[in-house]
């Protein structure tokens, strides 16, 4: 008998398991219920219950659960059984009958008594598959963050550069009891190390050469509120020791001062790079993390998101239009196919710009595939998450790269292909800037590109 802890450190991945189709389903389950929140990596085989009974295998403190609520059943899949509970089992909507059994999948949520339960992979690399029908992958996504809002437990977004995790934070933050309070935001990747740390803790008169006057940090800003780190794996290990003491003191102390500050406030933090496997490699603070991991929320790539690419077109098209001061034009059948063929390296942020630029291009009353200035030609042709060899590239040993990064590292090695690799419109393509771009050809051991001739 077990009860639930947020910070679980000895969960298993499916590399652990040594099979990739473990990927595939679901390996930990995330619940919570009011201010209560717990974690329950599943193990590879066999039979666990929940409920409030002192027998089950996770026992819950939800008065609306049954002695013996439901069971999982877990082999290479995982199924999820009504056990004739009195206020059911619902699964993403859907309420089970008794003694039935649905395939759970990874990004599933379950409802048993008054706890959601959210089904993920403890990988953040593990395979994605769309959503049953309930809604598309955002829409069931938003409705998870309906529940997490509400409590004041720290978030941790993942996905891939451009996919919106920005927009996912401020939605958290519109929806919870902190939405009339500051929502302070910081990319952690466009600043340097030492001006990262006066922006966050802020400084006192003379502290440095320049601090001619105190200045409050962001951290402070978000006293009441919540305070949102984009890229937080781009800060270094010295500075994360001194959020470290933030999350774990609530109070912050400005550069220059003996005197520290008390805080109040949510921490929303994201990054595209697989924290997870950072940590264990020494790149991340691993106490750091389990600190920023109280939930964790995912949001798929755009590429897997197609279903949703003509209403975010038709959004971005009616947003330029009226930046512009013009009517908006149709968005054509033929452009949207066009839209959906690209692979869409960039993300949500890359789809933004493209729209941008048709509207700009466009001088009638529709935007045709003349206006859609992606390469769609090609788009068929380019594997994202299948890398290949690159002669000019140097090699990094494939023990030391999760799948996350390799994905990130070819989809550079893409966007640079087709701009004859020219850094300034690659960066644009992918959605980040010129700066993040040169930072990750270091990272990833890319030679400086050069201009094709010929």
């Amino acid at each position: 008998m077990q009860e639930g802890d947020p910070f679980d450190r000895d969960s298993k991945t499916p590399s652990d398991f040594g099979e990739q189709r473990r990927a595939r389903r679901p390996t930990v389950l995330l619940g919570f219920s009011g201010d209560h929140h717990w974690r329950l990596p599943l193990p590879e085989a066999g039979r666990v219950v929940l409920g409030r009974g002192e027998g089950c295998t996770w026992v819950l403190k939800d008065a609306r659960v049954s002695r013996q609520h439901c069971c999982l059943h877990l082999s290479s899949n995982v199924f999820l059984e009504d056990l004739g509970s009195t206020t059911g089992t619902r699964l993403m909507g859907r309420t089970l009958r008794r003694g039935e059994k649905m395939l759970l999948k990874r990004g599933d949520v379950f409802e048993i008594g008054d706890t959601s339960v959210v089904c993920q992979s403890s990988a953040a690399a593990a395979s994605r598959h769309p959503e049953r029908g309930g809604g598309t992958a955002m829409q069931t996504l938003l409705r998870m963050i309906d529940r997490v809002a509400q409590s004041r437990i720290n978030v941790l977004i993942s996905g891939e550069t451009g996919v919106g995790k920005g927009v996912l934070a401020g939605e958290l933050h519109r929806r919870s009891p902190r939405a009339d309070r500051p929502f302070v935001a910081l990319n952690c990747a466009e600043l340097q190390e030492t001006l990262l740390e006066s922006e966050l803790f802020g400084h006192e008169r003379g502290a440095f050469t320049g601090a001619s006057a105190s200045k409050p940090g962001l951290i402070e800003s978000a006293d009441g509120g919540t305070l949102f780190l984009d890229e937080i794996g781009e800060m270094s290990l010295a500075t994360q020791a001194k959020f470290l003491r933030v999350l774990e003191d609530r109070s912050v102390r400005r550069v220059g001062s003996l005197q520290p500050r008390t805080v109040d406030l949510r921490l929303l933090a994201a990054s595209n790079r697989d924290l997870a496997a950072e940590s264990e490699r020494g790149g991340f603070r691993r106490d750091l993390y389990f600190r920023l991991n109280g939930i964790s929320l995912e949001v798929p790539p755009l590429r897997e998101r197609l279903d949703e690419l003509e209403g975010l077109g038709q959004k971005f098209l009616a947003q330029s239009s009226e930046a512009h001061g013009r009517a908006t034009p149709t968005l054509t059948a033929e452009a949207v196919e066009a839209l959906r063929r690209h692979s869409w390296p960039g993300n949500i942020r890359e789809l933004r710009n493209v729209i941008e630029r048709a509207v700009v291009l466009c001088t009638g009353d529709a935007v045709t595939t003349e206006h859609i200035p992606v390469p769609v030609e090609t788009a068929p042709n380019v594997v994202l998450l299948a890398p290949r060899a690159r002669p000019d590239a140097q090699t990094t040993d494939p023990s030391l790269l999760n799948e996350q990064a390799r994905s990130e590292k070819q989809r550079i090695e893409e966007a640079l292909d087709l701009c004859a690799g020219n850094q300034s419109r690659a960066a644009k393509i992918l959605g980040i800037s010129r700066a993040t771009l040169v930072a990750r050809l270091d990272r990833y051991g890319f030679p400086r590109p050069r201009k094709r001739t010929g």
